[in-house]
């Protein structure tokens, strides 16, 4: 009995190391998705950009990915893009890490998982800002919002910095609480525990083989 108690807590380590943390969330919503922020050269040609912002916990995490929902409003496609990028003055600075730009088709609202080209740390006590933009040609992408225009709530040691907006390219910015869908999910880097909790899980599952030995042994002798 002992050694199958300690094999299933073993399982459970395996998918609290596998799990990744959501920094910050308001996906899915909670109502019907409707239009929220152009991103690129709107109607007006004016080159609109928009941003989410966190402050990071205590640990340095690798970024994984940012969720977001989007449309093209008059069924077309238009490639989202983007970065992260460094907080000067409580705004965007400059990039950090650039995503992949990935196509949005039609006028149905619809969730994209953005990624960095390259691996990205986000640093403890750091500020960051995940800026998003679209074509540089006239386009009507839409960075989606909930029908109650529901604020992002922080995971645990994560502060908000609310939403940062851009008419001209990100030359200047400007607050703004039309609250974008969407959820940005790190993972503790390679070798590098997330938790104490984590630790003592680690711990277990050393018990575990050992335990699994232990009963080897002695069904052996029987």
């Amino acid at each position: 009995m002992f050694p199958r108690t300690i094999i299933s807590l073993s399982f459970l380590l395996l998918a609290t190391l596998a799990r990744a943390d959501v920094l910050l969330s308001n996906y899915p919503g909670t109502g019907t998705y409707i239009s929220g922020s152009n991103l690129g050269f709107g109607a007006d040609n004016n080159h609109r950009e928009k941003a989410a912002g966190l402050t990071m916990g205590p640990q340095s995490l690798s970024f994984t990915s940012l969720i977001g929902v989007f449309s093209v409003d008059d069924g077309g496609t238009a490639n989202v893009s983007g970065g992260i990028y460094s907080s000067v003055g409580g705004n965007p600075g400059s990039l950090l890490a650039a995503f992949n730009p990935v196509a949005v088709v039609g006028a149905i609202a619809q969730t994209v998982t953005l990624t960095t080209m390259l691996p990205f740390t986000l640093l403890s006590g750091t500020l960051y800002w995940f800026v998003l933009d679209g074509p540089t040609t006239t386009n009507l992408l839409d960075w989606n919002r909930d029908s109650a225009n529901t604020a992002p709530t922080a995971g645990a040691g994560i502060t908000s910095l609310g939403y940062r907006f851009s008419l001209n390219g990100g030359a200047t910015w400007a607050s703004t609480v039309t609250f974008n869908t969407v959820q940005i999910n790190a993972a503790a880097p390679a070798g590098v525990p997330e938790s104490g909790s984590t630790l003592a899980f680690a711990t277990l599952g050393i018990l575990a083989l050992a335990a699994m030995a232990a009963h080897r042994r002695i069904a052996a002798c029987r």
